[in-house]
């Protein structure tokens, strides 16, 4: 299995500029430390890609087998291709350039159970009603309503062979997600070439029918742990209270479970660390381990492809790439992913199809996570099911220079004091608190959304507030919890829920 080691990074990188830490001595670009496989092989899996593809009519003989892949916590804005200056994503930035980048994409939801079944229900949170509820006891989880069909349940009746590798917490069976797939493993737990080539094994046995795969990792999840030398990559010399070796943390903590070492990360016993504890170095170094999971997820996923291709199993699939929401850094005083702002909700999103798709296009509209079901959908001839409230995406690679700023809605209704709602319209961004809090924000002015103008603009409030009070009656999201759903979850499903901080 190939694993692609850069470890020369760890002589030439420094720390990088993060939008709010300030850092000197600035890295090389980007493209002059990308290492030149990955330019290799991006050329390789995409020889005999057509210029033109569906967008044009082109479509390919026999219908493509469809790899999905979510990186849980996954922020864009800390991927080269989204701009980011640090060397965190060669195969990934590559992937994109090899096929279609969407620049502004955003997730429904800062939630990860939340976020995947708007995915792949093609609804919002209100409708499809997946959450768990950690602070019962004990804690439950709302599976998705009854009524609604899975993506993976509509690809599975068109006669696709349906696997699903997953995290667990949060992606369950208990929560829904095993509908639609004839395998479904919810205990995958970090990536590594090994558990991978599990995958691999199974695509091949399988790819004499069109295959519906979908892999699902927390490898970026905090704590941010990721393994020597990936660790240290991205470090400066640092000592502070963050600890970010695994071992040595096994250590202080006498040998405990992921569960301990979620607490030991943190430095506390409960579920959500302390931003009070963070200071300007602790921050600095939370950001170079977080950027190491992303880069050794983005060494493992290389590998993984590359022995995709030399099975000969890229040239007709449809891979697309996203992830389910981002991670705060005290951009807006808080840590993990709680809030609406964008550097939550701003994900990444890569379609790429050697035989079936165009290479090299960036869309600059405004899409939503919602809308990736549908575009799978599309892109494999099969109806889009009647409940699907996104669109597909394809019509914007005809013209990828037209900016069509839809708007995009999104909303977290269970964990605050209030239901939070936001919406985006590609000029303007409005944040519901539910509790008579409003803010609002200027795109071009104020693209990371630190400067409230609701007070200075009163009518354009008023206006956004008019647009997402008539979005949320005729999408019918004042829909309440579905209380007789709710499912006790196990003692075991509990213990992966404290290994992802999820539970106290």
């Amino acid at each position: 299995m190939c694993l692609a080691l850069v470890l020369v990074l760890t002589a030439c990188v420094q720390p990088v500029t993060h939008d709010h830490v300030a850092l000197e001595n600035q890295p090389e670009s980007v493209e002059k430390i990308t290492p030149t496989w990955v330019g290799d092989f991006a050329s390789a899996v995409s020889e005999g890609t057509a210029a033109g593809g569906p967008v044009d009519g082109v479509q390919p003989n026999q219908r493509p087998h469809v790899l999905l892949i979510s990186l849980d916590t996954l922020r864009a804005d800390h991927l080269g291709a989204w701009g980011y200056d640090r060397p965190t994503s060669p195969f990934l930035d590559a992937l994109a350039r090899s096929g279609v980048r969407f620049q502004r994409a955003y997730s429904q939801s800062p939630k990860t159970a939340p976020s995947h079944m708007s995915l792949f229900t093609g609804t919002y949170p209100s409708i499809h009603g997946v959450h768990f509820a950690y602070k019962t006891s004990p804690p439950t989880v709302y599976p998705v309503a009854r009524d609604l069909d899975l993506l993976s349940e509509i690809i599975s009746r068109s006669g696709y062979r349906t696997a699903a590798w997953t995290g667990g917490g949060q992606v369950t069976r208990k929560a829904g997600f095993a509908q639609g797939f004839d395998r479904f493993t919810e205990n995958l737990g970090d990536i590594n070439p090994w558990k991978m080539n599990e995958i691999r094994a199974w695509f091949r046995r399988n790819s004499d029918q069109p295959c519906f795969l979908f892999i699902h990792t927390y490898e970026i999840h905090d704590p941010y742990l990721p393994p020597s030398p990936y660790n240290e990559i991205f470090s400066s010399e640092y000592q502070g209270w963050v600890v970010g070796d695994k071992n040595k943390l096994r250590t202080i903590t006498g040998g405990a479970g992921f569960n301990g070492l979620h607490h030991a990360f943190w430095r506390t016993n409960n579920a959500s660390p302390d931003p009070a504890s963070v200071g300007p170095d602790d921050l600095r170094q939370l950001v170079a381990l977080y950027d190491g999971g992303i880069r050794y997820t983005d060494d493992v996923l290389h590998g993984f492809f590359e022995d995709l291709r030399q099975d000969g199993l890229l040239d007709n699939t449809l891979v697309v790439v996203f992830s389910d929401h981002g991670e705060e850094f005290l951009e807006h005083g808080d840590l993990l992913h709680k809030m609406l702002y964008r550097e939550t909700l701003h994900v990444p999103l890569i379609l790429f199809w050697p035989a079936g798709l165009p290479r090299g296009i960036e869309v600059e509209s405004l899409v939503s996570l919602i809308d990736v079901g549908p575009t799978i959908l599309d892109l494999i001839g099969v109806k889009t099911a009647p409940h699907m409230e996104g669109e597909s995406l394809l019509p914007l690679l005809q013209d990828s220079a037209v900016v069509n700023n839809r708007l995009v809605f999104s909303e977290e209704p269970w964990i605050h004091r209030g239901h939070h709602r936001s919406l985006r319209d590609g000029n303007s961004t409005l944040y519901d608190h539910g509790r008579g809090e409003v803010e609002l924000f200027s795109v071009a002015e104020d693209p990371f959304e630190y400067e409230d103008l609701s007070l200075t603009h009163p009518e354009l409030v008023v206006e956004m507030h008019r647009q997402l009070l008539e979005f949320i009656t005729a999408g019918g999201l004042l829909r309440g919890d579905q209380q007789e759903e709710a499912r006790e979850l196990s003692s075991e499903e509990i213990g992966a829920l404290r290994a992802l901080g999820y539970v106290d």
